[in-house]
C-alpha cells in the first residue's frame, strides 16, 4: 500500500510538473524568510528551576535551635507550594541555606513571587531575616575587565571608574547592570594613601618613631613566639612589625646570639613593614641569610640610613659594652640597653638549710625586674617574689623561667616553689633537684589536726555505756555510728569545729548516714576534707564566666575546676585579683588542695571563719596523704624520679593554640591530614609553627601527614632526620611528596576555573587584596577541606554571608 501511495505521488508530480516546482519554490522562500526571523543568542535567558532561600539569625544559640525553630517549619511550608518537587537545606550556627527546586516549564518569576510572599509572612524570631535569590544565565557578566593605573592612587582610580566609566557603559543599549568592585576606600576624614599634603611641613631629622609610610600599610603582626619573647624582655607594647623602634632594635641586637633567634622569627612581610631606620640595625650575620631580592628591597628602603648589614653582631655587642651606638657612635640611651643574664657557676648542691638565703633573697634577672616595673611592681631579689607574680610569669611568659639560675631557685621559699611547673623543676640538674628535696625534708614536719574536746553530755553518755571518750580523736566509725542509731539527737551537740577535727576515716564512714541531719554547707566542707585525706579529686564545679574569659585570653581554655592548674590560678590571681570575688564557697571547695594553696593569703583572710578552718584542715590532710604516699614509694631517689617525657607530647604552645581553635590535640600522632593541609596553606607562618615540633614529634606523625609537610619546612631539617621522615612516608612517595603532588593538582585545577565576582572580590578592611578570585580558590582554600566545608564555615566569619552566597554564579556552583 505504501509503495502504491508513493507511485501515485510520483505520477502526479511528473504530470503536473509546474505545480510541483511552484510548491518547491514557495516552501524554500518561506524557509529563507523564517531563517531571517529566528532569534539566536550565545547565552539565552534560561531560568533555572530552583530558588535559594538564605536565613540568617545571629542570635541563635546553636544550629539545633535554628533548625527546629526556622529551617524545619520553613522547609515544610515551602514543600506545600504548587510545583515544588524538592526542598534541601543546610543549617549551621546562625545561618541556613535552603534550595527549592520546581518543575520545568513553570513561570519562574511567579514561583519566586510565591516563595517571597510565603517568607515575608513567615513568623521569624527577633533578629532573624530571610533573603530569596535566583540564578539566571542573564546574570552572568558579558565582559569582565581589570583596570589599573600607574599615575592614579586606588581611591582616585575607583572614583574615575564610578563617576565617568560606569555611567557611560550604562548608557549603552541593552546593558542592564555594571558592577564595580575592588579599589581602596578610606574614611572620608582620612587622606587617601599616597596623596601628598602640600601644607605639610618638612619632616625633621629621622627619629625612632614608626615610619608614616609604613603606617599606611596593613599592620604586619608578629608571630606569637616573637611577641612572647619580646614581652619577657620588657617590650610589652610590640604587637606588629611597625611598632619596633630603632632603640628597641638596638637593644635586641645587643643581646648577642639570642638576637639572631629573634630575627629568624620575622617573616618577609614583617621585614618589609619595619621602619627604614630600624632596618638599618639589622646585622650582617642575619641579612646574609636573606633572599637576594628581599635584601635588595630592604637596602633600597633603608638607603637614607646606610642600608642593612652595616655591622656584625659581634661589633654590636662590643659597642653596647662600650656604651655607644654601633651605627652612629653616640652614647647609648637607657632604652637601648637590656642585659643578658650571665651564667653563674652552679653552687655545689648541699642539703644544709638555707633559711638565711631565703630570707634575704638572691638578685633576680634584669628581665624579671623590668617586666615587673612595667606592671608597676618593684622587685629586686627572690625574697620580693609573691606566688601570684610567679604564677603570672608561668602563665604569660613561661620561657622566662629559664633565666632563673640554680642559686635563684634554691633561694625560693616552699610557697614560691609550689607555683613552679613540674616540668621546669624536672629540667633542673640532678644536683639542684637533690638540694631542693633535702631542703623540703629538713623543714618538713608532720602536720596534725588538733582534736577538740567533746561535750560533757556526750562524754557522760559514753561513760554510762562503759566507754571512755574525751576528744574527737576518740570517735571511731563504729562508736559514732552507734550514737547515730541509738541517740541521733546527741549529734546536735557536736559543733562544726568538732566535725571538722574528726579523723577522716570516721567522717568517711558516717557521712552517708548522718549527712541529711547536718547543714548542707558543713557536709560540703566535710566531703572536701575526706577527699583530701584519701587523695580523691573533689566534685568539679563550673567556674565563673569572668574566670573562663580571663583564662581564654591567656591561652588556657578552662570551664570547670577540673581544668584549672595551680600556675593558671596563681596567674589569674596575680594579674586580676578582683576576679577572686567571683569565687563561691562551692567553687573553692571543688578546687584541688594544690589550687587552694595557690589562693592568696589576704584573700583567704576575707572568707568565712568556718571556711578558712576547713581550708586549713584540707591542707593538713592533703600533706598527711602525700607524706604517706611518699613513705610507701620507697627511697628518696624513687620519690624524686620524674615520669619520662612523652616523645609524642606536642609543645604547650601548639596544644594551647589548637585548643583556642576548638581542637583537642595533644600528641603528634593525633594531627590529622586535613589540619596539616590547612597549616601548609598559611605560608611562612607554617614553617615557624612546625619548627616548634621536636624530632620525636615528627617521627610519630602519621605517614600521610609527613607526606604533607611543606617543602620549605623540610629544607630546615637535619639531613639524617629528613631521611628518616622519607622512609616513614615511603608509601606516599616520601616526606613532602604528597604536598607537592596536591600543589600540582591545585595548579592544574586553577587553569580555566571560572572567576568569582561581586562580594568575593571586595578588598579587605585595610585594602588587602581578596583571598578568593576564582572557583579553584574555594576548592583549594587553606581554611577548610574543600569548597563545601568552606561555604559552611564562612557564615560564622563573614560580615555579610548573604552577599557572598548570592555572588556565586551558576558556572561557579557547577565547578565546585
Amino acid at each position: 500500500m505504501l509503495s502504491r501511495f508513493f507511485d501515485k505521488i510520483t505520477r502526479l508530480s511528473v504530470r503536473f510538473k509546474w505545480v510541483t516546482l511552484i510548491l518547491t519554490f514557495t516552501v524554500l522562500a518561506a524557509g529563507l524568510y523564517a531563517l531571517t526571523q529566528l532569534n539566536q543568542e550565545l547565552l539565552p535567558p534560561i531560568s533555572f528551576p530552583q530558588t535559594i532561600v538564605v536565613t540568617q539569625w545571629s542570635d541563635s544559640e546553636s544550629a539545633e535551635q535554628l533548625l527546629s525553630e526556622i529551617t524545619d517549619p520553613l522547609d515544610a511550608a515551602l514543600s506545600e507550594i504548587e510545583g515544588v518537587v524538592n526542598v534541601e537545606s543546610t543549617t549551621n550556627n546562625s545561618f541556613a541555606v535552603t534550595i527549592v527546586r520546581n518543575e520545568f516549564g513553570l513561570n519562574q518569576d511567579r514561583v519566586v513571587e510565591t516563595i517571597e510572599t510565603l517568607t515575608d509572612a513567615f513568623a521569624l524570631p527577633e533578629g532573624a531575616e530571610i533573603q530569596v535569590f535566583t540564578f539566571d544565565l542573564g546574570d552572568l557578566p558579558v565582559v569582565i575587565s581589570s583596570i589599573s593605573s600607574s599615575e592614579l592612587t586606588l581611591p582616585e582610580l575607583k572614583a574615575v571608574i564610578e563617576n565617568e566609566l560606569r555611567p557611560t557603559l550604562l548608557d549603552i543599549e541593552n546593558v542592564s547592570e555594571v558592577a564595580v568592585s575592588g579599589g581602596q576606600e578610606l574614611p572620608k576624614d582620612e587622606p587617601a594613601a599616597g596623596v601628598a599634603d602640600d601644607s605639610a611641613e618638612p619632616e625633621p631629622e629621622p627619629t625612632a618613631t614608626p615610619n608614616p609610610a609604613a603606617a599606611e600599610k596593613p599592620l604586619s603582626r608578629l608571630n606569637f613566639t616573637l611577641r612572647t619573647a619580646l614581652s619577657a624582655y620588657g617590650f610589652d607594647d610590640i604587637e606588629n612589625a611597625q611598632d619596633i623602634t630603632a632603640e628597641q632594635a638596638l637593644a635586641v641586637i645587643g643581646l648577642g646570639d639570642i638576637a639572631i633567634q629573634a630575627l629568624e622569627q620575622l617573616s618577609d612581610e614583617n621585614l618589609l613593614a619595619i621602619d627604614p631606620e630600624t632596618l638599618a640595625y639589622l646585622p650582617s650575620d642575619y641579612t646574609e641569610t636573606l633572599d637576594s631580592d628581599l635584601l635588595d628591597e630592604l637596602n633600597a628602603r633603608s638607603a637614607e640610613f646606610g642600608g642593612v648589614g652595616q655591622f656584625t653582631l659581634a661589633e654590636a655587642v662590643a659597642a653596647k659594652e662600650a656604651g655607644v651606638n654601633v651605627l652612629t657612635g653616640e652614647p647609648l640611651d637607657a632604652a637601648a640597653i637590656i642585659e643578658v643574664p650571665t651564667a653563674t657557676p652552679e653552687p655545689e648542691p648541699t642539703a644544709e638549710p638555707v633559711e638565711e638565703t631565703v630570707a634575704t633573697g638572691v638578685a633576680l634577672p634584669d628581665e624579671w625586674v623590668q617586666a615587673a616595673a612595667a606592671q608597676g611592681v618593684t622587685i629586686t631579689t627572690t625574697a620580693d617574689l609573691t606566688p601570684e607574680f610567679i604564677g603570672a610569669i608561668v602563665t604569660l611568659a613561661p620561657e622566662s623561667l629559664q633565666l632563673l639560675t640554680p642559686e635563684m631557685v634554691l633561694a625560693l621559699s616552699p610557697e614560691q616553689l609550689a607555683v613552679l611547673p613540674e616540668e621546669f623543676i624536672a629540667s633542673l640538674d640532678e644536683g639542684t633537684q637533690a638540694a631542693l628535696l633535702a631542703r623540703l625534708e629538713s623543714s618538713a614536719e608532720t602536720p596534725t589536726v588538733e582534736p577538740v574536746a567533746l561535750p560533757e553530755e556526750l562524754v557522760a553518755g559514753a561513760a554510762a555505756q562503759g566507754l571512755t571518750i574525751t576528744t574527737t580523736a576518740d570517735l571511731t566509725p563504729e562508736l559514732l555510728g552507734g550514737i547515730a542509731q541509738v541517740a541521733p539527737e546527741s549529734l546536735q551537740l557536736l559543733t562544726p569545729e568538732m566535725w571538722r577535727s574528726m579523723p577522716p576515716e570516721t567522717l568517711a564512714a558516717v557521712l552517708p548516714a548522718v549527712g541529711a541531719a547536718l547543714d548542707a554547707d558543713l557536709v560540703a566542707q566535710l566531703t572536701a576534707i575526706v577527699a583530701a585525706a584519701t587523695g580523691e579529686m573533689p566534685d568539679s564545679a563550673e567556674l565563673p564566666q569572668s574566670w573562663i574569659d580571663a583564662a581564654a585570653t591567656a591561652g588556657f581554655p578552662i570551664e570547670t575546676t577540673e581544668d584549672i592548674l595551680p600556675e593558671a590560678l596563681s596567674g589569674i590571681a596575680g594579674l586580676a585579683p578582683e576576679l577572686l570575688v567571683d569565687l563561691t564557697p562551692e567553687i573553692i571547695l571543688a578546687l584541688t588542695p594544690a589550687n587552694q594553696a595557690a589562693l592568696p593569703a589576704d584573700y583567704i583572710a576575707t572568707l568565712d571563719e568556718g571556711l578558712q578552718e576547713t581550708l586549713a584542715i584540707i591542707a593538713i590532710r592533703d600533706a598527711q596523704f602525700q607524706l604517706a604516699q611518699a613513705e610507701e614509694s620507697g627511697t628518696d631517689e624513687e620519690m624524686v624520679e620524674e615520669e619520662p617525657v612523652d616523645p609524642a607530647r606536642l609543645p604547650d604552645l601548639l596544644v594551647n593554640g589548637f585548643a583556642q581553635q576548638g581542637l583537642e590535640i595533644e600528641n603528634a600522632q593525633d594531627i590529622p591530614a586535613d589540619l596539616m593541609r590547612q597549616l601548609s596553606g598559611i605560608g611562612e607562618q607554617a614553617t615557624q609553627l612546625l619548627g616548634l615540633l621536636t624530632p620525636d614529634n615528627l617521627r610519630l606523625l602519621q605517614p600521610e601527614v609527613i607526606a604533607l609537610l611543606p617543602e620549605a619546612f623540610l629544607d630546615t631539617l637535619d639531613t639524617d632526620l629528613r631521611a628518616e621522615l622519607d622512609e616513614l612516608a615511603a608509601e606516599f612517595g616520601g616526606a613532602g611528596q604528597l604536598a607537592i603532588q596536591e600543589a600540582e593538582e591545585a595548579a592544574a585545577l586553577a587553569e580555566g576555573a571560572p572567576a568569582l565576582s561581586g562580594a568575593w572580590l571586595e578588598p579587605g578592611p585595610d585594602g588587602e587584596p581578596p583571598l578568593f578570585t576564582t572557583a579553584a580558590d574555594l576548592v583549594n582554600n587553606p581554611f577548610a577541606p574543600g569548597a563545601a566545608a568552606l561555604l559552611s564555615f564562612l557564615p560564622q566569619q563573614a560580615e555579610d554571608p548573604g552577599a557572598l552566597m548570592s555572588s556565586l554564579t551558576p558556572n561557579v556552583i557547577a565547578f565546585i
